[in-house]
């Protein structure tokens, strides 16, 4: 009776969550199942904001190095000062 009353009161989601909390909760098998996707979604996690933030040193050195290529490039066609125009149209 108590019970009813309570589950009249709340929500459509409390409702859902309270139900999914219980099935979680029920057994020692589905608490450690819990607790080891729980920990495996941190570390995915923690890899990842690692990896992203710039850890990873090959990725780094090779989009430093990309980009240092390109400016070299594009140094000899793009004219300018560097290129010079600045001295009378001769290059330097």
């Amino acid at each position: 009776m108590e019970t009813k009353r309570i589950n009249s009161k709340i929500s459509p989601f409390e409702r859902i969550f309270i139900q999914i909390v219980n099935v979680v909760l029920s057994t020692k098998l589905t608490r450690l199942l819990f607790v080891g996707y729980c920990l495996l979604l941190h570390l995915l996690v923690m890899i990842m904001t690692i990896t992203m933030v710039g850890g990873d040193s090959t990725t780094t050195t090779a989009s430093t190095s990309a980009v240092a290529a390109a400016s070299n490039k594009m140094s000899g066609t793009t004219g300018g000062i560097a290129n010079g125009i600045g001295n009378g149209g001769k290059n330097i």
